[in-house]
């Protein structure tokens, strides 16, 4: 399979490293080699052959690699253990930061080393921007795939959360809700009673995004469910602990004051 070829059936970042392992050692039949890749702002070494690699490491080589700028080049001996084994260096480059290191020595004699490595410079850049243009797209999905679920979270707790609070000739209520992010975890909730009496409460569910959101609207379900068959404040908070431990099994949990109001005594449990 082509180095192209196998880049547009979507291969997979270890099998193009392979492969252009495979093309160095066999096809150009360079007798050492050591190919860095820069992963989570450090190096990693993803490709080798016929080199010693006993002395790498990534934090003493960065400054040497940064210094090397783009491009293949000869190496400075002396520099450092590692590269002192190697002849050539090829530092790929998107814009200005570095994706990939190659580290050389041992090409075939009596040939054009110059158009050798113009060769492999073609190749490794190919796989090396192939690669880093995956990441970016994977990032960018599943950056995309979170907006949309910050959106579904969003539309969820808006539904949750009540568009009227209720006005009487004796009380009044208002609220004002803004999330600090453009999804978060707090909740409240009032249910009337026709004897005059009010309860209300305000949570903080832990988490975020639609998980959180879910959390609510069994939160939500619950409340409403409870409060109308009018058992103690008391009762109400051990019976909603339970049932949010069911659904969670621990792993999360809910902040809560609730309250109950009446109008005629003018009492606040």
């Amino acid at each position: 399979m082509s180095v192209t070829q196998a880049i547009n059936e979507n291969v997979g970042a270890d099998a193009l490293f392979e492969m252009l392992g495979r093309y160095l050692s066999f096809e150009m039949q360079i007798s050492q080699f050591t190919l860095l890749f820069k992963e989570n702002l450090d190096w990693k070494i993803v490709a080798t052959f016929g080199a010693n690699n006993s002395t790498f490491d990534s934090e003493s080589l960065s400054p040497i690699m940064a210094s090397h700028g783009s491009g293949t080049k000869n190496l400075r001996k002396g520099a450092h253990p590692f590269v002192d084994q190697f002849e050539y260096g090829l530092q790929v480059m998107h814009k200005s930061t570095p994706l990939a290191f190659l580290f050389m020595a041992g090409f075939k004699q009596n040939e054009d080393v110059v158009g050798q490595l113009d060769f492999v410079t073609a190749v490794t850049n190919v796989i090396a921007v192939a690669i880093e243009n995956k990441r970016l797209f994977k990032e960018q999905l599943s950056q995309k795939l979170f907006n949309r679920e910050v959106e579904l979270a969003a539309e969820i707790q808006k539904a949750l959360v009540p568009r009227r609070l209720p006005q009487g000739e004796k009380y009044e209520m208002s609220s004002i809700y803004k999330p600090h992010f453009a999804v978060g975890g707090d909740y409240y909730d009032v249910v009337e009673f026709p004897d005059g009496k009010v309860a209300f409460c305000i949570a903080d569910i832990t988490g975020k995004g639609v998980s959180a959101a879910l959390l609510m609207a069994n939160f939500q379900a619950n409340f409403h469910a409870l409060v109308p068959r009018r058992p103690s404040l008391e009762e109400i908070v051990h019976e909603m602990n339970a049932a949010v431990h069911r659904v969670t099994e621990g792993d999360r949990f809910i902040t809560l004051f609730i309250g109950k109001y009446d109008v005629e005594t003018r009492t606040l449990h």
